[in-house]
């Protein structure tokens, strides 16, 4: 425990590996051997560091903490696939764990990314339903929102709000239709049309 108190580096993360094989502070050594290898975004290496800690400390309570790190050194590695494969294992295989909520929290944005906004719709809604006082929660509620804004057709709600003096300001141009109406030129910013409807 001495020497892991005095590591700071991954070589000395190592020495205490090496050292004090099969010891909780070996354990803790390779947890932080891993982020410092993440940290140098060596991915492989801080994976094979975790499956390492995961193959000699099975019971270990950080064992779900790691699985979460091997995914997202895997989404880092561009394994889109394996992480969000990681992250279902890891939430089927562990529910009541701290991190379940989490680990289904982290395929969101990858089904987003990958099109597949149904099922990130369903993995939001079901923390939702099974980790409604988890911190993923508000999260998943979040994105729900976001997920229904960017579907939202465009409203005319901008348009009428503008003041009706617009249209009559000597900076803008109208444009003429067919007809010889004017038509005022108005732009809406996308944040104008993104805004939420009551």
């Amino acid at each position: 425990a001495n020497a892991l108190a005095q590591a700071k580096s991954a070589d000395a993360f190592q020495k205490v590996i090496s050292d004090h094989p099969s010891t909780p502070a070996a354990a803790s050594a390779r947890l932080l051997l891993a982020a410092e290898q993440r940290k140098g975004n060596k991915f492989a290496e801080a994976n094979a560091t975790l499956q390492k800690f995961l193959d000699t400390n099975p019971k270990h309570e950080l064992v779900t903490t790691a699985k979460m790190a091997i995914a997202a050194n895997l989404e880092s590695l561009g394994n889109t696939d394996e992480a969000l494969d990681t992250y279902r294992r890891l939430a089927a295989d562990y529910p009541k764990d701290f991190n379940a909520p989490l680990a289904m929290l982290a395929q969101v944005p990858i089904l987003k990314r990958s099109g597949n906004t149904d099922d990130a719709r369903k993995v939001c809604e079901a923390i939702l339903t099974q980790y409604r006082e988890s911190y993923a929660s508000a999260e998943a509620s979040q994105q729900l929102r976001q997920m229904k804004l960017a579907e939202a057709p465009p409203t005319d709600s901008a348009v009428n709000a503008l003041p009706a003096a617009a249209g009559a300001d000597s900076d803008s141009a109208p444009a003429q239709d067919g007809e010889g109406s004017s038509i005022p030129l108005v732009e809406i910013s996308p944040a104008a049309s993104a805004a939420p409807t009551p």
